[in-house]
């Protein structure tokens, strides 16, 4: 599904994807009873395995963020096979639950999440998302496999910062703030 949301003034719109993720996170959690967890900088896990991502899209003309949002919701354990390969397995609401969900249910609650998140981050700034998110994530203060400017390190993720960008540290000490890239492995 895709959703637009004005960008919120003040805040950067690479805090979208970080608002987004936690929003459908919360959501699922919810809805199924299961504890959702965050990963890096657009991914809702179950364990360490994704069961929705988040993607967005700046459109710069009209001030607005398109947020992606992909859940595996009653995907068969089959049709996830080519994805047991990646390093975060995939699985679904299905598979960790063994009920059939109604789409247009998750859907309203995720919507309804992100839109009161949305007017939280327009209202009080993007420190409050920024500590639930960290809540969330279950690798701040490990150290993590980070994909980013064409190279793999390994780092010690100390959380995000005031626009989304993770924080992490070299095993020197030396802090840094990583804008695009992926966590592979904690």
């Amino acid at each position: 599904m895709s959703i637009l949301l004005p960008l919120a003034e003040g805040v950067p719109p690479t805090c979208i994807p970080i608002l987004a993720a936690l929003a459908v996170s919360e959501a699922l959690a919810r809805i199924t009873h299961i504890p959702l967890k965050v990963k890096w900088p657009n991914d809702c896990l179950i364990g360490k395995k994704k069961v929705a991502g988040i993607l967005c899209e700046v459109v710069v003309e009209t001030a607005q963020v398109v947020v992606g949002i992909g859940v595996n919701v009653n995907t068969e354990a089959n049709d996830l096979a080519p994805f047991q390969k990646n390093i975060f397995s995939a699985t679904s609401l299905h598979l960790e639950t063994g009920k059939r969900w109604q789409i247009h249910e998750l859907l309203v609650e995720i919507v309804q999440e992100l839109f009161t998140g949305h007017q939280k981050l327009s209202e009080m700034g993007f420190l409050h998302v920024q500590r639930h998110w960290e809540r969330l994530c279950p690798f701040i203060g490990k150290q993590v496999k980070v994909k980013w400017a064409d190279r793999v390190e390994d780092v010690f993720f100390l959380g995000i910062d005031e626009t989304g960008q993770a924080v992490v540290s070299s095993g020197a000490g030396e802090r840094q703030t990583i804008a695009s890239g992926e966590v592979l492995w904690f």
